[in-house]
């Protein structure tokens, strides 16, 4: 029996003797390599990371800080819409720049109710507080302090004396939502109250 030899074909490629993946395996120098730009990629990943939980969570500090202000806001309109007029004081509680005192006389009742605001129970916080009187005798009917933080509160009136002020204004300075910021946001109220001047007699504190 003869062999014959039959030529390869021609369209069979031959693996080629050169590149990287030619070689069985890595050097220790490419695998150095790898790490580092695998390092490099995590550490740009956990940045971008942390840039946005800092975003997330500062986001969220500012929309609290509005729905408390917005809240602080809300309960002064109420207070002066439905207050008589200003008082010069209540109990311990003086009518003046960081202090607000209104007064209103309920018609149907006769009791006279006070509501005091301002930084009654700490300088940066803002606190309502509502006082009966009872034949005489001052009663706490509610206290209520706000979450928001504050630096600064002054109230004004459109009268040198708030018995005769119709207008009555709050501007309120809060806390800067980050701790590294030395931005503050200053906010102005101004709410008409219910009654006039002529109405004080009706509303005077006890003395």
């Amino acid at each position: 029996m003869t062999r014959e030899a039959f030529p390869a074909p021609a369209h069979v490629r031959r693996p080629s003797s050169t590149g990287v993946f030619a070689r069985e395996g890595t050097t220790l120098l490419e695998m150095l390599g790898y790490l580092v730009i695998m390092a490099v990629v995590l550490n740009v990943s956990a940045q971008a990371l942390i840039s946005c939980m800092r975003l997330s969570h500062y986001g969220s500090v500012v929309a609290d800080r509005m729905g408390q202000a917005a809240e602080v806001e809300q309960a002064f309109r109420k207070a002066a819409g439905q207050a008589d007029a200003g008082v010069n004081g209540v109990g311990a509680y003086k009518t003046g720049p960081g202090t607000l005192v209104l007064g209103r006389s309920t018609a149907e009742t006769g009791v006279r109710e006070f509501t005091v605001m301002g930084s009654l129970r700490s300088p940066e916080s803002f606190s309502k507080l509502v006082l009966r009187d009872e034949g005489g005798e001052l009663k706490a009917e509610s206290v209520v302090t706000y979450p928001l933080a504050v630096r600064t509160i002054a109230f004004t009136y459109d009268s040198a004396d708030p018995r005769n002020a119709r207008l009555v204004s709050m501007d309120i300075t809060t806390a800067a939502a980050r701790k590294s910021s030395k931005t503050e946001a200053v906010r102005r109220v101004t709410e008409a109250l219910r009654g006039m001047g002529a109405k004080t007699a009706a509303v005077e504190a006890p003395r």
